[in-house]
């Protein structure tokens, strides 16, 4: 019975670990050594200056992949007598120091399923290996003993196959995770880099632009149904995904600057006569020919106008490294928050930690002070929603200028809702907060009867009206607005008549809204009835505008 001997000792084999051999990955003989000083963001992307100071005149080092290598140049050109040229490369995969572990993890799990598949490939050999052996003893004994040898040797194999199966499984889910954590916080383009070459006799400032950050306005308001106070807080979520962590100074811009500006210019208008052309059919005659080779003309002359000015070379400026590092904050005495702003732009300065995996911070701002204070007031407007709206009426008009950005709306300390606001949001007298659904409305028409012209007359009249039901369903009583509408008669030969309004509206403005102010107890419900009529020529039919 050699057989089952070489078949058992391949199925032994298989229990072994495999050494897998990964291939050498090209070594990448650079090191991000710059120095961070400052980082600028903008709504999409960010700008960050660097400080490098070379060993000898000529130099060599690197930047991430993800910066874009035209975009680098000298800050302070003059003081370091420095010129530096870069250029994208390609490099082997970046794995920054903050995902090491991780990534240490997600290879030895591939390694874990790579041999596992090894294993569950050689177990299915070996069960095919015996489905297809057949004895070749003819005694019983002989073939009796190798029906029991091969069932024994079948059923560890199965055995072995469907413990190899569960454990695969549970390693390709884990092996999904972590690669998906991974490759979600790896740095943009992290198969290149950015080779910075020249000349420098100290050291130097110069700047990168990356595409892959950015900053949005985030607020949130919650206003105190009792008193209308609202307190407001404004964060700023930050994000890059450049590989580099930084801890340190980051000025926020509302603006991201205009890379070609056309030179505002116009032309004088002038009025003549168009050319008469001759109608002709098939091949276009000379007449038509001209016409086309003057609108060709017009059109390039547009694009010609239009057509951003070719690039002024950057004059040369004196900068003082001190200034400089002022400005970019390595300085002690510089405020934590601080919002400036000027014609074509609004920055905050702050100090914050970030990573380089692309998550997302969020700071909370205090440069931009933000005090309110309002009226609630609960509205219903049944031909728009069933439910209230809860409306902060502002006492005083608020000048505050925001940052455009997305709103956590609250009430009370619960959050209540989401609104976008404008940079001139805060100026508006009412603002939404959200929906009350415990306070709700039905709005029902009334049955419309229509009469038609007489001996006497040739006017068609309709009368028409709708009930209004509010239902207070919150367990405290309320002071409840109500809005609703009449009519507005667009012709002189349309008339309308009010019956009866029961209660009496609060007002009626010249739009014909009828606002009413209704106090409602705690689980009651009541009614508003408006009853008008319309009255018209019958040979016209009404049309309704506003809805």
């Amino acid at each position: 019975m050699s057989f089952f001997c070489i078949v058992a000792l391949m199925l032994v084999l298989s229990f072994f670990e495999i050494d897998v051999a990964f291939a050498d990955e090209p070594v990448f003989k650079y090191d991000y050594v710059s120095e961070i000083v400052a980082v600028d963001f903008y709504p999409s992307g960010a700008k960050f200056t660097f400080k490098y100071k070379p060993r000898e005149n000529d130099f060599e080092f690197a930047i991430p992949g993800a910066f874009d290598a035209d975009s680098v140049r000298l800050v302070d050109a003059k003081n370091s007598n420095a010129n530096i040229q870069a250029r994208s490369v390609t490099r082997d995969s970046w794995i920054p120091d903050y995902l090491r572990e991780l990534n240490s993890q997600v290879e030895a799990h591939s390694k874990k399923v790579q041999e596992l598949n090894y294993e569950k490939e050689a177990l299915d050999q070996t069960i095919s290996f015996l489905e297809d052996t057949k004895p070749k003893d003819s005694d019983a004994g002989g073939l009796l003993n190798f029906i029991k040898e091969s069932q024994v040797l079948r059923q560890e194999t199965n055995n072995r196959l469907l413990a190899v199966n569960n454990e695969l499984n549970s390693e390709r889910k884990i092996l999904k995770v972590l690669e998906s954590e991974r490759n979600s916080r790896l740095p943009a383009r992290n198969d290149k880099f950015v080779l910075i070459t020249g000349q420098a006799k100290a050291e130097f400032l110069f700047e990168a632009f990356t595409s892959n950050a950015d900053w949005d306005a985030k607020y949130t308001l919650d206003l105190d149904s009792k008193s209308g106070d609202i307190k407001a807080q404004m964060f700023a979520q930050i994000s890059q995904c450049t590989g580099l962590d930084y801890d340190g100074k980051i000025i926020l811009h509302t603006k991201t600057p205009d890379e070609r500006i056309v030179e505002p210019k116009i032309l004088p208008l002038k009025a003549s006569f168009q050319p008469k052309v001759e109608r002709t059919y098939g091949a276009a005659s000379a007449p038509m020919v001209e016409r086309r080779r003057m609108l060709k003309m017009k059109t390039n002359a547009a694009a010609d106008y239009f057509a951003a000015p070719e690039e002024a070379e950057e004059a040369e400026e004196d900068y003082d490294v001190e200034d400089m590092m002022r400005v970019l904050g390595s300085l002690e005495g510089t405020p934590e928050h601080r919002m400036t702003e000027s014609l074509s732009d609004r920055a905050i300065e702050l100090f914050a930690k970030l990573t380089g995996d692309g998550r997302e911070a969020n700071f909370e701002i205090h440069a931009n002070e933000i005090n309110l204070k309002s009226e609630p007031e609960i509205l219903l407007i049944p031909e728009q929603r069933r439910y209230a709206w809860i409306i902060a009426n502002m006492d005083v008009m608020n000048n505050t200028r925001l940052i455009p950005g997305q709103a956590e709306l609250r009430v009370d300390g619960n959050p209540s809702g989401k609104i976008v606001l404008s940079e001139n949001s805060l100026s508006k007298r009412e603002m939404p907060f959200g929906y009350i659904e415990q306070i709700t409305c039905e709005r029902n028409l009334m049955t419309e009867t229509v009469s038609s012209s007489t001996f006497f007359s040739n006017n068609e009249g309709r009368t028409s009206g709708y009930v209004i039901k509010i239902t207070n369903g919150s367990n405290q009583d309320r002071k409840i607005t109500v809005k609703d509408r009449l009519p507005i008669p667009t012709n002189d030969k349309i008339t309308l008549e009010v019956k009866s309004i029961n209660p009496a509206e609060k007002s009626r403005d010249k739009d014909n809204i009828l606002t009413w102010q209704l106090d409602v107890k705690a689980g009651e419900s009541v009614e508003i009835s408006v009853d008008y009529s319309l009255k018209y020529p019958s040979n016209e039919t009404l049309q309704f505008n506003g809805r």
